[in-house]
């Protein structure tokens, strides 16, 4: 699942997933040894040459690529390596036959430990699901579950297009789309999940099946953010649209700029005449090297230098670096990756107000009180990004055949605020999983306060505690709960695979 983007001047990490509340809640009691052993035969026995076993080198490469060290500290007692969706049929068919757990990886970049790796159980690891491939007329792309966006944009870029996918080169194009999926350009285009037209799928019983407006359609919608709850998806086909050359980077401020950035960034959100061309995320960072900056990340879909949509930021005073500059997408994708390598420890959550500039000031006054408690911490890197949702967003959702997000945005828009929480060691893991709970009710505490509390969580920064899909709303988990019962009614993707923000949670 992850997804991920990361702001500028922060590393993003994982830990180990035997810590409490950075562990996702299982459905159901891990499997004996015996038993997982077992499990591996049935499946070389369907798969043959593409299941590998701990002391092989395509088994040690899968589980050190994760992004997340908490994830590469799993030790599955096997992995599987399909290279189509019928390898992924065969091999479900095996584990359901034989009551195995398993975890499902499509790019293995989420912070939540667990998510896509399962220690002493199956891995089925996607990453060989992908291909990219243009329609003949360009308006359609289809992406392999296992596909790094950053190989898809470079496709696209080349013919002058692009699809709403999240943003840094290493995400997975499947996990980070069923969780919602927010691009450079999402005022745009709306999330990824709503651009996606079909998914293919393997549902429990090992059929394949098309999910789209006009088959399966209740599956289709609850594709579009309910996560992996119902199947596992093996191919996506997405729109795309017109995208060249673009403008945008990194303007990064002092600590005196917040009482103007606060305003600017609030008006921004809430201009009913919004450039949809234009996206901005605000981040607040500390860490020992970069001391106390806010960064501005802009980004706008034409390669128009310092364009109007930005004009209020521009005359704020204390400017300390100024990186726009004329560039693509498949470049900023890069370098974010770049900013985000793997192997850290790494805590994340996220939350949602009401867009406020009083709540944008409260908000930074908490992150401020925070750093006082890091000072100690080996290698620490702490943000908070704020990114805003417009009323647009819902409005593109529905016209697109709906998500299940659950999104009914006030005039003002919301802002939707992540965490990311980087430091080395993991013995420092309970202390900071301790600060970054109470960071979160501090901050739920300061949107209440002022009367602009927002439930929606975003799934692919949530903490693994975090009930994202009940912050969907009422309506949108009784029709998740329906149709997994109804392409799952075993409940198999709830009890055998535990990683993913899950319906019986």
């Amino acid at each position: 699942m992850s997804s991920s983007r990361s702001a500028p001047w922060f590393h993003l990490c994982a830990v180990i997933g035997c810590l409490g509340s950075a562990s996702l809640a299982l459905c159901a009691p891990p499997s004996s040894p015996s038993h997982v052993n077992n499990c591996c035969q049935t499946l070389s026995a369907a798969l043959s040459s593409k299941v590998f076993l701990p002391e092989t080198a395509a088994y040690k490469a899968s589980v050190s690529s994760y992004w997340a060290q908490g994830e590469q500290l799993i030790a599955p007692s096997c992995v599987a390596l399909p290279q189509t969706a019928q390898d992924v049929a065969s091999a479900l068919k095996a584990l359901v036959a034989g009551s195995c757990q398993f975890a499902v990886r499509s790019g293995g970049h989420s912070a939540v430990t667990g998510i896509a790796n399962i220690q002493s159980g199956v891995t089925i690891d996607l990453q060989g699901l992908n291909s990219t491939s243009l329609s003949a007329d360009g308006s359609l792309v289809s992406i392999g579950a296992g596909q790094h966006l950053g190989n898809v944009f470079s496709l696209l870029h080349e013919h002058g297009l692009y699809t709403p996918a999240a943003r840094a080169s290493g995400i997975g194009a499947a996990g980070s789309t069923i969780g919602g999926g927010v691009g450079y350009l999402y005022p745009k285009t709306g999330f990824m999940a709503d651009s996606v037209v079909q998914f293919e799928v393997v549902l429990a019983d090992g059929s394949i099946v098309n999910a789209s407006k006009d088959v399966n359609t209740d599956l289709w919608r609850a594709l579009r953010g309910g996560g992996s709850n119902y199947g596992i998806v093996t191919n996506l086909l997405a729109s795309t649209v017109p995208v060249g050359d673009i403008w945008g980077g990194d303007a990064v401020y002092p600590p005196s700029a917040i009482g103007d950035l606060a305003q600017a960034f609030s008006r921004f959100t809430a201009n009913p005449d919004y450039d949809e061309d234009s996206a901005v995320m605000m981040s607040y960072h500390w860490s020992p090297t970069d001391g106390n900056i806010i960064d501005n990340q802009y980004v706008y879909a034409k390669p128009v230098v310092s364009p109007a949509a930005f004009s209020e930021f521009y005359p704020i005073k204390g400017l300390l670096a100024d990186m726009t500059a004329v560039t693509n997408i498949p470049a900023m994708s890069t370098a974010q990756g770049a900013r985000s390598p793997s192997g850290l420890q790494q805590i994340t959550f996220s939350m949602s107000f009401q867009n406020n500039a009083d709540v944008i000031k409260d908000v930074w006054n908490v992150f401020n009180a925070t750093i006082a408690s890091l000072s100690n911490i080996q290698g620490v890197s702490f943000s908070l990004s704020l990114e805003p949702l417009m009323p647009s967003m819902a409005a593109k959702s529905k016209a697109k055949g709906g998500n299940v997000l659950g999104l009914d945005l006030p005039a003002e828009g919301i802002v939707v605020t992540l965490l990311s929480l980087t430091f080395d060691k993991a013995a420092d893991y309970p202390a900071m999983d301790r600060m970054s709970e109470k960071l979160l009710a501090d901050l739920q505490a300061a949107a209440e306060k002022r009367g602009a509390s927002y439930p929606f969580i975003e799934m692919n920064h949530a903490k693994g505690s975090q009930d994202v899909l009940r912050s969907y709303g009422d309506d949108s988990y009784s029709f998740l709960q329906a149709t997994a019962k109804k392409y799952d009614p075993a409940a198999v993707f709830q009890k055998l695979m535990p990683g993913g923000f899950k319906l019986c949670k």
